[in-house]
């Protein structure tokens, strides 16, 4: 009865529930879709469930009652939670966007590395090109043949 009464005072909402049982997941569902965010307890995998499972049956409301905070004190929690999880949230986006402009950084430097390297090879076999056209041409000047020049003009 300790441990279940220690983890609501300490969490303020606690869903106990067993690992098999599913239920558990729409609930902590409908409390995050209202801004909480509860402890999601399965005690079929604590060492003391079965004496928890006990516990928690034979609560009665007024244990209950007795055991819970005040409603300003669940409220006062309740926000305290819920603005750590805005601040761990608003947190992991500034981290996201710092990572995408890495990112974009990244590939704007491999972008152009790329470019430059088009631009190298297109150098490179324009120079081959012009080359082989001025062989040509001496070639055929060497057979007596009257060729303009298409680098030069």
């Amino acid at each position: 009865m300790d441990k279940v009464t220690r983890l609501a005072l300490e969490n303020g909402i606690v869903i106990f529930s067993k690992s098999s049982y599913y239920l558990w997941y729409t609930l902590n569902f409908l409390f995050q879709g209202l801004g909480f965010n509860p402890l999601v307890f399965e005690i079929d995998k604590d060492p003391e469930g079965r004496e928890m499972e006990k516990a928690i049956m034979n609560l009665k409301p007024k244990d209950l009652r007795s055991s819970q905070p005040s409603r300003a004190e669940l409220m006062t929690k309740l926000q305290q939670q819920r603005d750590e999880d805005a601040t761990t949230f608003t947190n992991r986006i500034e981290e996201m966007e710092v990572n995408q402009q890495k990112y974009i950084n990244e590939l704007h430097v491999d972008h152009q590395r790329a470019m430059d390297e088009l631009k190298d090879d297109h150098r490179r076999e324009m120079d081959t090109i012009h080359a082989e056209m001025r062989m040509l041409k001496q070639l055929l000047q060497g057979h007596g043949y009257s060729v303009p020049d298409p680098i030069d003009s």
